[in-house]
């Protein structure tokens, strides 16, 4: 399972739109994808849940855990992404495998 790391607090819905955009363009290309914007946006806004990369570690560490992989979207926001780069420093000490990062303009370019 490829998981996916995309940017989010800086702005929620365009966020979700951003993870939204990057896994339906790879779902195209039949990759499997886990989003934890694409899993838990659409509940927290409903249940009015926090949306800051803290809130979400644990979750997010678990999941990192059972992934083969992890893709990053280069987006302008990334860079600034507490949890993209908390995502990427768990991946480099605990998985030690490379890491795929997928310019923004090559899904909505």
């Amino acid at each position: 399972m490829i998981y996916l790391a995309t940017p989010y607090s800086f702005n929620p819905r365009l966020g979700f739109l951003i993870a939204a955009k990057a896994t339906i363009h790879f779902h195209q290309q039949g990759k499997k994808i886990y989003s934890p914007i694409l899993h838990w946006h659409s509940c927290a806004e409903v249940a009015g849940l926090p949306t800051d990369a803290e809130t979400w570690w644990e979750h997010n560490c678990h999941m990192l855990t059972i992934s083969t992989t992890l893709w990053v979207i280069q987006h302008e926001e990334t860079p600034r992404s507490t949890g993209v780069q908390r995502e990427i420093n768990w991946w480099n000490n605990n998985r030690k495998r490379a890491i795929k990062y997928v310019p923004w303009e090559d899904i909505d370019g």
